[in-house]
């Protein structure tokens, strides 16, 4: 049976809407196609070296976008712990899979286990599954290489201030929010719990994100990515001072 659900229109109103009034946190475009701040100011807590972290929505195109900027090389992806099973085509190494609940084990206990266990510097609960980020991941980097995560913006609300970084969110969101329906549709799975989240996004991010880039549509899928991955190069330059200007 097909599961049936629409955005409500008022939701796609404000949608558009937070994509350009400045009293639901766009301060300015930013000179790049689709790019804006969202922040007033930088937020930094003193420290110079970079920690990027992108966000949005399922189906917004953020994991093509992550996956561009590491293979150019200047980018490494952290690892995040979690516990849901290990899809066919993941890595053994692509992650770190935390153990599985024991049978005598509650959930309220099992979960700040894990928080000890693996030192989970940031963790959250989707659909019974745990997500988080080992503090292990931050040996890993590599010196000259800009980390990278993926995580949800209540993730990123709870890493600002706890790591030796500077943090700057950036979040990929489609166009418009009958794009990003037509994008969850095409799943075919749970696409009522999906666009439920998907509704409330935007809405968690305000305050959150530092940049928004608005992943367009297009023919040409390649392209969308090259275009968003350069706007997020941009976007660190800016926030690093490497340069004090972005330009098409």
């Amino acid at each position: 049976m097909t599961e049936t659900v629409d955005f409500d229109q008022a939701v796609t109103a404000q949608y558009l809407q937070t994509l350009t009034d400045p009293d639901l946190g766009v301060v300015q475009p930013t000179g790049i196609d689709n790019l804006y701040r969202l922040s007033a100011q930088p937020v930094s807590n003193g420290e110079s070296r970079p920690l990027l972290v992108i966000t949005g929505p399922s189906q917004s195109g953020k994991d093509s976008v992550v996956h561009a900027l590491v293979s150019g090389g200047n980018y490494s992806r952290l690892r995040t712990a979690v516990t849901r099973e290990r899809r066919d085509w993941e890595a053994p190494d692509a992650m770190v899979w935390m153990r599985q609940k024991g049978p005598d084990e509650s959930f309220e206990d099992y979960v700040p286990a894990l928080v000890n266990e693996y030192g989970l510097v940031e963790h959250d609960v989707h659909n019974g599954h745990v997500y988080g980020v080992p503090s292990s991941s931050f040996d890993e980097i590599l010196e000259g290489v800009t980390p990278i995560l993926n995580v949800d913006v209540r993730g990123i609300r709870s890493l600002r201030g706890k790591l030796p970084f500077r943090l700057i969110g950036i979040m990929i969101c489609p166009e418009s929010a009958a794009s990003l329906e037509q994008r969850i549709r095409r799943l075919g799975t749970d696409v009522v719990g999906r666009l439920a989240a998907a509704q409330s996004y935007l809405q968690e991010a305000n305050g959150i994100i530092d940049y928004m880039f608005v992943n367009a549509d297009s023919d040409d899928p390649a392209s969308a990515v090259e275009r968003a991955s350069r706007a997020v190069q941009i976007a660190v330059a800016v926030e690093t001072g490497q340069t004090n200007h972005t330009s098409k």
